[in-house]
This record gives structure tokens, sequence and C-alpha cells, in this order.
């Protein structure tokens, strides 16, 4: 048995037992979270039910809630349904005192406002699910279920579980401490006999954790520019017709466009150096924020603009 799959199993034994009070069923609620570990099986409407109840209860400890989202936005759009999970999260952060994240819920149920600058991070964050209109507003008594009406799992579970297995590599490095070039050389060999295999990976063939996972991983590729380049030129129409997050495509295009020694378009690269924190130099800087609209990003703050500039030459 591999690491990641003991320690899913090792948190659901342990987070079906505490939640056991709160779920309906202890016993179905335990069947349900190991379901989940295996990350291959179809989750049934009652299995969900229970785990919505438990993140909605009181009881519930913030790392216990923290795992369960995780561990169901992860399945959006196979057997966890993109609505029923945006009002989850939303009810969470409304019991919480805290403003909601998808913005399913009418403003008076919210202490934040769905207006002005911050309607973009709703429109990211709804983009990201695969919700690409407005979303209904709904009260806290109309219930969205988890469960989506039909599963639609990922077709091809092998390449979803080898990009998954790249990235908790790539994340354990990197956790532990380690020099971030040489992760990010070393995983390269993996990366590109991924992206040979298959190409950039879509969600229908790997799901929605599959497709952040490769983002990831594909950001890192410093190592080799031209395979970003070439994966970038692919992914832009893709994005832009609502395949991918817009704001993975920002970060993206940035990031090739430093490699490259051109200044960026969107202003999301920063760093830090013997002179202290700096941002990346933006081209055509009186158009950013109209470009970063475009991409579901805010506005610069004028203290990010202030301290653009090219790192110092070690």
């Amino acid at each position: 048995m591999s690491q990641r799959r003991r320690w899913r199993l090792a948190f659901a034994l342990v987070l079906g037992h505490t939640l056991a009070a709160n779920a309906a069923s202890a016993d179905g609620l335990q069947v349900c979270v190991r379901r989940i570990a295996t990350a291959e099986q179809a989750l049934d409407t009652s299995c969900l039910t229970e785990l919505q109840q438990a993140l909605l209860s009181v009881e519930i400890q913030v790392e216990q809630r923290d795992l369960v989202v995780d561990a169901l936005r992860q399945r959006v759009g196979w057997d966890v349904d993109a609505l029923g999970f945006a009002w989850t999260i939303d009810m969470v952060a409304r019991r919480d005192g805290k403003a909601q994240r998808f913005g399913t819920l009418p403003e008076r149920e919210v202490p934040a406002p769905l207006r002005g600058k911050d309607r973009h991070q709703y429109a990211a964050r709804q983009e990201n699910l695969g919700l690409l209109h407005a979303l209904p507003t709904s009260t806290p008594k109309d219930v969205r279920p988890l469960a989506m009406v039909s599963i639609h799992p990922p077709r091809n579970m092998a390449r979803r579980q080898a990009w998954l297995a790249l990235l908790h590599r790539d994340q354990t490095a990197r956790q532990s401490g380690a020099d971030l070039q040489a992760v990010d050389k070393a995983l390269l060999p993996a990366l590109r006999t991924l992206l040979w295999q298959g190409g950039f990976p879509s969600r229908d063939a790997v799901g929605l954790a599959g497709v952040e996972a490769a983002f990831v991983l594909v950001q890192h590729a410093s190592g080799d520019p031209q395979r970003m380049l070439d994966v970038l030129k692919h992914l832009r129409p893709r994005a832009m017709q609502g395949e991918f997050s817009r704001v993975h495509l920002a970060l993206l295009e940035d990031r090739v466009r430093i490699l490259y020694q051109r200044p960026q378009w969107y202003g999301t690269q920063t760093g830090r150096d013997a002179s202290g924190a700096f941002t990346y130099p933006i081209e055509q800087i009186e158009h950013v924020n109209a470009r970063r609209r475009a991409m579901r990003l805010g506005p610069l703050s004028d203290e990010t603009v202030a301290r653009m500039r090219w790192p110092l030459v070690q």
C-alpha cells in the first residue's frame, strides 16, 4: 500500500470516528469517507448527504472540516455537484461569520457584499469549479444537494492518479525545505513523460483535481521554458472558452514571459532578493487592470506597482 493511500485511510478512520456523533449514521459516514479515500468509486446520495451534514455541524473541528472540503472539492464534476459544493462552503462561511466564497447566498445573508472590486473573486472561484454562468442566490433553507444527478467519473483514472502522484511528490519535497530549483529539476523528466503521453489533460479525462495538479506542475517546469510555452499556446483558447480557470492561465502566461526575460502581462509574479520584495516589471502597465479583470483578477495595489523592478543580478 502506498504512503498516500495509507494516509487517506488513516484520515478516513479518524474523521469517521470524530464525526460519528454529528452524522445521521456513524457507520455510514465512516464508509463514505473511506470511499473518498479510494478516489475511484462514486459516492452515493446518502453518503454525500451525511458529509454535507457533518460540514454544516457546529461540532466539527476546523482541521477536520478542511480535510473533508478538500476531499470533496477534488470530486466536483464527478459525483459532487459544483453548485451544491459552492452552496455548502458558503453556508459554512455564513455560520462562521465570514464572507462567502462563491456568491450563492443573497447579500443580506453574509457580512460581505457581492459587488464592486470583490466581484472578480467570486467569478474566479465559480469558473474554477466549472460554474460558468452567474449563480442563482438561494436562502439557507434552500438546501443544494452535494450529489450530482448523473455521475461523470474521469475517463482516464490511471492518468488522473499519475498527475496527482507527481503533484504529491512536488508538494512533499517543497514542504521538506528542499531547494526549489532542485525539486523542479528532479521532477521535470516525469512531467515531460506525462505531457508526451497525452498532452495537457482535460477535466473530462482526469477531473478537477487532475487538471489543477497539471497546472501547478507545468508552472514549476522552469527548467524547460519551451515546453511551458508550448503548453501555454495550447491552453489559451481552451481557457478563454471556459474549459480551464483564467487565473491559472494568467499565472502561466506571466511565468513564461519572465523566463524569456520579458515583462509580465498581468502582474501575478513577485519575488524577493537582497533588497527586499519586488514585483517583476509589467508591460503597458496603464492597461494592466483591464487585462486582469478579463482574467478574473482584481486590480493591483499601489504598493505592488511601486516596487516594480527586475531582481538584482547576483
